[in-house]
């Protein structure tokens, strides 16, 4: 994870200095193994708390459809984040925009990613 400068996975849930990054960047992070959902409200929060006002988090991830079999390639994801690991998932785009609403964000855009499978999950502070 990246907020205004590099801030390593070994400080996940640890506290950010409050208002130091204009944007913070979360690479395939959200599902990482043994993180379930409010784990990854409370990163969020942390997140948010480290943004300036107007601040942008991007999260980047394989994100499925509502139906969580397409496209093939997030379904592929989720299905293997299920087989191997204890609570690691794959979310749909309203998970994320709930998650992002706890932690007090905006409401979020999703944006596709040239020659990627992923997308980017964009809100403001």
């Amino acid at each position: 994870m990246a907020c205004g400068g590099l801030c390593v996975f070994g400080a996940l849930m640890r506290s950010f200095p409050n208002a130091i990054s204009n944007a913070c960047l979360n690479r395939r992070l959200v599902h990482f193994p043994g993180l379930n959902a409010s784990d990854c409200v409370r990163f969020l929060k942390k997140a948010h708390a480290a943004l300036r006002p107007g601040g942008t988090v991007a999260i980047v991830e394989f994100v499925p459809n509502p139906d969580r079999i397409t496209p093939p390639a997030a379904a592929g994801f989720s299905l293997i984040m299920l087989a191997t690991t204890p609570e690691g998932d794959a979310y749909p785009f309203a998970e994320y925009s709930d998650m992002l609403a706890q932690a007090g964000f905006n409401p979020p855009t999703v944006h596709t990613l040239p020659a990627s499978m992923n997308v980017a999950v964009v809100a403001r502070k």
